[in-house]
């Protein structure tokens, strides 16, 4: 009896694993297809536009040190209140 019901619950558990095993290669196989069909009917298309670049000034540093500074000190204030 209990042999019977070993040998039944393992055959289950193989079959399940079984079936979950396949569904997730399926799975992957169909993400892998789907991406190569998108890559080849859909590329993606993309536009670079090329940008200013501006020469960091003295003036301009102490402004981008005084944002940084505010936005570490509010950061610290907000996270701070909340930990309590």
């Amino acid at each position: 009896m209990i042999n019977n019901l070993l040998s039944t619950g393992l055959e289950l558990m193989l079959v399940g694993m079984g079936v979950v095993f396949a569904f997730l290669v399926l799975l992957v196989l169909t993400i892998k297809l789907v991406a190569k069909l998108l890559d080849k009917f859909a590329p993606e298309q993309v536009t670079l536009t090329p940008v200013d670049k501006q020469p960091v000034t003295t003036s301009n540093a102490s402004e981008i040190t005084a944002a940084i500074s505010v936005a570490v000190h509010k950061y610290r204030n907000n996270h701070s209140t909340n930990q309590h």
